[in-house]
């Protein structure tokens, strides 16, 4: 009922701290739900989340922050780096050559590109994650909390440093005006939005130059 209403959907979650969600097409037909958690790493349901369990996936350090999907691909970003599912879920393949092994809090795919925000920073990869390359150039605090892109320009949030955006042919990131702690950025269409810690949520309609709440 678009949100009017909501019912507890926890069976079977060894933890209900939830950092992450997703849904992806599964190549037999009908589509299967991924949780990733806070210390329990990640849940599958195949029915709409009456009931979940544990994914075929082994990590030292439990955490899920992002999860992403393309086709029926399912990126995993978690406290050992970055992984990828090319059967809906099924089996997983570390894809961390040219990443800095840290913790990954947010992903993002544009035009065929991945982009992975990281404690070390910012980083891309234009081949589905076979390699990556890191791009913090003009970060003040490389500790990105998520990323995203509108139009041709790349947005990012940092854990205290505010947003910074960068153009497709720049070859450095440039602060914006929204600071403080950026939680999560979006966007609808071309406006930009973002929720910033303890002061709410803020659109953007020219690209970040100024904000409105």
């Amino acid at each position: 009922d678009n949100g009017s209403s909501w019912t507890s959907a926890n069976s079977g979650l060894a933890n209900k701290y939830i950092l992450s969600l997703a849904s992806v097409a599964m190549p037999g037909g009908g589509s299967i739900l991924l949780a990733g958690t806070a210390s329990a790493g990640m849940f599958t349901s195949t029915d709409n989340g009456t009931s979940w369990i544990s994914a075929n996936i082994v990590l030292s350090d439990n955490t899920v922050s992002a999860l992403m999907t393309s086709g029926t691909s399912v990126y995993a970003g978690t406290g050992d780096g970055i992984f990828v599912s090319n059967d809906a879920g099924g089996h997983w393949t570390d894809i961390n050559t040219g990443f800095t092994q840290s913790t990954v809090n947010s992903l993002h795919i544009a035009e065929g590109t991945l982009y992975a925000g990281a404690l070390s920073g910012i980083f891309s990869s234009t081949n589905r994650g076979v390699t990556w390359t890191r791009m913090n150039e003009g970060l003040t605090n490389t500790n990105v909390t998520t990323v995203t892109k509108v139009g041709n320009t790349l947005a990012l949030g940092t854990a205290g440093n505010g947003l910074f955006l960068r153009g497709d042919e720049d070859t450095i990131w440039h602060a914006g005006s929204l600071s403080g702690y950026i939680n999560v950025i979006s966007t609808t269409g071309q406006t930009l939005l973002a929720g910033q810690g303890g002061s709410g949520a803020f659109y953007s309609t020219d690209l970040g130059a100024s904000w409105q709440y």
